[in-house]
C-alpha cells in the first residue's frame, strides 16, 4: 500500500471514530472504588484478597473528543498467608479512547504505565517496580445544573507489575484484576 493511500485510510478511519463518539472536551476528576481483586502469578502465591479488602483510584484527566489522558493514583489491599495486611500503591498515566454507543453511553479502552510499591501497612515497603495496565469500561454521561458534566462508570483493569526488593534481590511479578465503580465530574 502506498504511503498516501495509508494516510488517507487512517484519516477517514479517525474521522469516522471521532464522529461516532459525542464531542467532549475539558478537564475532569474521577474517583472509583471496589472490593476484592483477582491476583495472578507470584502475587497469587504470596497474597490473597477477599470481599473485605478494597481498592480504589483517583484520577485527574483531560479529554478532547474521543481521547483522554489521565494522571492517576490507585491501589489495592492484600492479605499475606500469616494474616498481615499489605497494600499496593501505584502512580500512573493512562490514555483512553471513548466510543459513543448512543443514549449518553460510551465504551472506552485504556492503557498506561505505572510505578508501584508493595508495602506492609504501617511500614515502608521493600518491593517496588514499574508496570503497565490495560482496561475496558462503560460510562453514562449527563449534565446537571449544579456541577455541569458528570459520568458514572464501571471499569475493569488488569495491572501488570514487576516488583523487586533491591536488598534481597527478590522478584515478585504478577497481575492484579480490579473492577471499580466510579464517578467523574467535569472541571
Amino acid at each position: 500500500m502506498k504511503p498516501g493511500t495509508l494516510f488517507a485510510a487512517l484519516f477517514v478511519t479517525s474521522v469516522t471514530f471521532a464522529a461516532a463518539s459525542p464531542a467532549s472536551a475539558g478537564g475532569y476528576v474521577s474517583l472509583g472504588i471496589g472490593d476484592g481483586a483477582d491476583l495472578h502469578g507470584d502475587l497469587a502465591q504470596s497474597f490473597d484478597t477477599d470481599d473485605s479488602t478494597s481498592h480504589g483510584k483517583f484520577a485527574i484527566g483531560q479529554r478532547t473528543g474521543p481521547f483522554a489522558i489521565e494522571a492517576l493514583v490507585f491501589g489495592t489491599d492484600l492479605i499475606a498467608p500469616n494474616g498481615a495486611d499489605y497494600s499496593t500503591l501505584s502512580f500512573g498515566v493512562d490514555l483512553k479512547y471513548f466510543y459513543g454507543l448512543g443514549g449518553n453511553f460510551e465504551l472506552y479502552g485504556k492503557g498506561g504505565l505505572n510505578k508501584t510499591w508493595l508495602r506492609d501497612d504501617g511500614e515502608s515497603g521493600d518491593f517496588s517496580g514499574r508496570g503497565k495496565q490495560l482496561g475496558l469500561g462503560l460510562q453514562y454521561r449527563f449534565t446537571t445544573g449544579l456541577i455541569g458534566e458528570v459520568a458514572v462508570w464501571l471499569d475493569l483493569t488488569r495491572q501488570y507489575v514487576e516488583l523487586s526488593d533491591r536488598e534481597t534481590q527478590s522478584q515478585l511479578d504478577g497481575e492484579i484484576d480490579t473492577m471499580n465503580l466510579g464517578l467523574s465530574v467535569g472541571l
